[in-house]
């Protein structure tokens, strides 16, 4: 599971991003119209987030393979929390950080790692807390859950993957934050969802197809006046990938206008090309597979 700090660290820095850039929708704050826009992207922003989305799809999709085997060993809370580590680092923010141990025995309580839910016939894994703990009335949490079944022939529920045809995962992401000092404040919320149908194609080979989206609301209010965004982002896939593979296949990113089409060639190499309102471009990257 080599990439799940990076997409679970993609989560959280997509929509802080947009938030420390600002809404967007305009340069004053003063104006009526900045008020509830939708978030507009400059062409390098766009590449940026459209980007990201193309990791945090890498990152899941690198998962496939161990989720399909039934070995989640490695998927636990402590991950979880050593990525909002990171995510301090990578943003170059301080915060108020504040013990508190009842949250954390309150999180591990939940569930510290990808266990079988009788219930509903499924593997279930549930986070909520905060990400980091601020002083009020500053907050800074976040909830993570994924759900995941295994299928046979007759699409019955299994709870082992021997005799699986078929295996459905669910990834369900949410942020809220809020900061404030003495003159002004700013307030974000965050919901990301992903679904994947994943078919066992033999020889440890697996056909991949699902889409998700993801929404980012943010409210700013300062001496300068007040201004909300929008912003919204989706994305599908149809892959093939296998255990010690390369996928191959197309993925398409879509965000405020602009498209990203990426072309997986089954060696490692993905090629993209962007469009959007008087633009296109394109570019490369190179996957960390088939080791």
């Amino acid at each position: 599971m080599r990439n799940r700090k990076l997409w679970l660290l993609t989560l959280l820095t997509l929509p802080v991003a947009l938030m420390l850039a600002g809404c967007s929708g305009g340069d004053d704050p003063t104006d009526p119209a900045n008020s509830g826009n939708i978030i507009t992207l400059a062409p390098d922003e766009a590449e940026d987030f459209t980007t990201s989305a193309l990791d945090m799809v890498n990152g899941l999709v690198d998962d496939i393979p161990e989720f399909a085997s039934g070995d989640f060993a490695q998927y636990n809370l402590a991950k979880s929390n050593a990525v909002a580590t990171d995510l301090g680092k990578t943003l170059d923010m301080e915060f108020v950080k504040i013990e508190d141990p009842a949250s954390r025995e309150a999180g591990k309580a939940q569930s510290d790692s990808i266990q079988w839910n009788a219930a509903q016939q499924a593997y279930t894994f549930a986070y909520e807390g905060p990400v980091f703990v601020l002083e009020e009335p500053n907050y800074w949490n976040m909830n993570l859950e994924i759900w995941l079944q295994y299928r046979n022939a007759a699409g019955d529920p299994l709870q082992y993957p021997v005799g699986a045809v078929e295996m459905e995962v669910d990834y369900v992401t949410g942020m809220a934050m809020h900061m404030e000092d003495e003159q002004s404040s700013a307030t974000m919320a965050y919901d990301m969802s992903t679904n994947l149908t994943v078919a066992y194609l033999g020889g440890q080979e697996y056909g991949l197809a699902g889409q998700g989206h993801t929404q980012v609301m943010v409210e700013e209010a300062s001496p300068q006046g007040n201004q909300s965004g929008v912003f919204d982002m989706d994305w599908t896939l149809d892959l093939v990938t296998a255990t010690g593979g390369c996928p191959e296949g197309t993925v398409q990113v879509r965000a405020q206008g602009y498209t990203l089409n990426a072309v997986y060639d089954g060696q490692g190499a993905v090629n993209w090309t962007l469009t959007g309102p008087g633009y296109s471009g394109s570019g490369n990257e190179v996957l960390a597979c088939g080791g």
